[in-house]
């Protein structure tokens, strides 16, 4: 689940900017950035944020154990996978990254496939890599999801299209912040979504670098209907 939020926004900006700085001569350059300012603001910090992630991706890391017509049964330490292989999928063999068709996919294979959810245990794989010696994960990872408790050492997050709470440790080097300002880890509620970026540490865990708070949790109850 590779979110790459920061770049999409720079695209966004420089979509925003073009038109803008050609079609009137008369728009003066205050205004210009003044408007600029406050299209990134709407993106950042209102309900588009979640339309710009969209669609959220899962990522499998295993060993191809089957092949069903178009879908790719894998193994990983949870247990069996699904991978699903349409005209929109890409598969690559590693070394060298050369695309090959489902057809050059061998049992044993081990695979890394990304991809929207299809179903429970089930991707639609649109990047497959596939390689006959391991594979190992990822060092970084980016994602989405909602804090369900906090701990002395860690949060566990609840993550769409994910059963399992996933556990992210925080460090001294953390560093926490909302669209507009720096945080402390206190500012941080159960029940806030954030926009996390975790590194692997020595111990194979997932150490948070980044924790931003994109909506606070709502403290407020509901009103009573009588």
């Amino acid at each position: 689940m590779k979110i790459t939020l920061f770049p999409t926004l720079i695209v966004l900006f420089s979509l925003t900017i073009a038109p803008m700085v050609t079609a009137d001569n008369q728009v003066a350059t205050s205004e210009v950035t003044n408007n600029l300012k406050e299209r990134l603001k709407e993106v950042v910090t209102g309900v588009e944020i979640n339309e710009v992630l969209e669609p959220k991706l899962s990522g499998y890391i295993g060993q191809v154990t089957d092949i069903i017509q178009n879908t790719i049964i894998l193994e990983d330490k949870e247990g069996k996978k699904s991978v699903r292989v349409d005209d929109d999928s890409t598969i690559l063999r590693s070394p060298g990254s050369k695309e090959i068709d489902l057809e050059s996919v061998q049992i044993e294979d081990s695979i890394i496939a990304i991809g929207p959810s299809s179903g429970q245990d089930e991707i639609t794989g649109l990047r497959i890599v596939v390689s006959t010696t391991a594979l190992t994960p990822p060092d970084k990872i980016s994602g989405i999801a909602t804090i369900s408790s906090i701990d002395k050492y860690s949060f566990s997050l609840t993550v769409a299209d994910q059963e399992e709470p996933f556990k992210l440790f925080f460090t001294s080097s953390t560093v926490y912040k909302s669209p507009s300002t720096i945080l402390d880890q206190a500012d941080l509620s159960v029940g806030d979504e954030i926009l996390y970026t975790a590194a692997r540490d020595k111990d194979d865990d997932w150490s948070a670098t980044i924790v931003m708070q994109i909506k606070k949790a709502d403290t407020n109850p509901a009103p009573e209907i009588e």
